[in-house]
């Protein structure tokens, strides 16, 4: 999911929030059914490693999100997109730069 703010879904569930959205976003009737699948565990596990880092960007302004189909962190620096592989190399592009 692209463009959504950070908990726009408020206290509901997210998967609740999105079909509840879903038939609005695509222009479907609200009685259309549909099955919502899941992120891969794996996808979620690797990106929640991220949350010290994304914090850190977060505070800054700067999270953009995670890349598409892999699990990096996209931070936008001096109006450029950073993609970090690893929390770790995130915190170290964090440090260096809120030093200056």
């Amino acid at each position: 999911m692209f463009g959504l703010k950070e908990v726009a879904e408020g206290s509901r569930p997210l998967l609740d929030f999105v079909h509840d959205k879903l038939p609005q976003w695509l222009g479907l009737s609200p009685d259309k059914s549909f099955t919502l699948e899941r992120v891969h565990p794996e996808t979620i596990r690797q990106r929640r490693e991220f949350n010290g880092a994304k914090k850190l960007f977060l505070d800054m302004g700067t999270f953009r999100g995670f890349h598409l189909h892999l699990c990096k962190l996209r931070v936008l620096q001096n109006g450029k997109i950073q993609l970090f592989a690893s929390p770790r190399e995130a915190e170290e592009f964090h440090r260096r730069t809120s030093a200056s």
